[in-house]
């Protein structure tokens, strides 16, 4: 019993210091410091490499950010492979042009909005 308890409680840490860390790299991307921010975009990934919401802010640090078109492409294949709700939010961004994508700044804010969302949401159900 001992042991269960503890895996969860590793777990929780985990997923508690990877929202830190996508935090942080959201915070980075948005004053334009986007090689900090794709550091702690991967480092946040590395805890929480199934979080298709990390996978899609990433891709767009890559594409918007640092202008590598080709990387972002594969973030927003996993992202999509992971969350479908992703893809129609998106409409499918792994297969738009990179020009196309950089015209979609509702694109962001719906991920975004999702994403918190889920996280109040996560916060509601430990209560």
């Amino acid at each position: 019993m001992q042991k269960n308890t503890k895996f969860h409680t590793n777990k929780r840490e985990r997923e508690e210091r990877s929202d830190e860390l996508a935090l942080l790299a959201d915070i980075s991307a948005f004053e334009g410091r986007y090689e900090e921010a794709e550091k702690l975009y991967i480092e946040a990934l590395a805890s929480a490499d199934q979080n298709a919401d990390l996978w899609a802010f990433r891709a767009i640090n890559l594409s918007g950010g640092l202008g590598k078109w080709e990387e972002a492409r594969k973030c927003w294949e996993r992202a999509e492979k992971l969350d479908p709700e992703i893809r129609e939010m998106t409409k499918g961004a792994a297969e738009v042009e990179s020009s196309e994508l950089m015209e979609r700044p509702k694109l962001i804010r719906n991920i975004r909005c999702k994403s918190r969302s889920r996280g109040l949401l996560r916060e509601i159900e430990k209560d």
